[in-house]
């Protein structure tokens, strides 16, 4: 329930938790891989996909702070190419929150990677400020 109290401390109107309600592919896959145990604590939260990436870095989850990482949430104009590749950015935008989180000082570390059907690129990494 923290998460829905600093929501609604940073000023979301609406804060809906469905307990019940199972991962969506997008959590459930990475956890499966990073953790078949399921031993971690989870928390999901919606994206806005009529939103874009600036939207997702900060001023949706009004809990971050915005700083830095432009070439992140201006990516479809630094990589005009990368649609083809990823043509919907609804994959992409847990990363903006996933920055947006760590910081401007924070660093990537990649703590797995594997493939599948030769093409798919699992590949997690993880916020760190050393």
């Amino acid at each position: 329930m923290r998460v829905k109290e600093l929501l609604i401390a940073s000023g979301f109107k609406r804060v809906n938790v469905e307990k019940g309600r199972r991962l969506d592919h997008g959590a459930w896959v990475p956890t499966m891989l990073m953790y078949p145990n399921a031993d971690i604590p989870m928390c999901q939260l919606s994206i806005q996909t009529n939103k874009d990436g600036t939207y997702h870095w900060a001023r949706h989850w009004l809990l971050l702070e915005k700083k830095g990482y432009e070439d992140v949430n201006h990516y479809e104009k630094k990589a005009p190419y990368g649609k083809k590749a990823h043509p919907h950015p609804d994959h992409f935008y847990p990363l903006h929150v996933a920055l947006g989180v760590a910081g401007d000082k924070s660093k990537a570390e990649q703590i797995y990677h594997s493939w599948s059907l030769g093409s798919i690129s699992y590949a997690f990494y993880r916020f760190t400020t050393n």
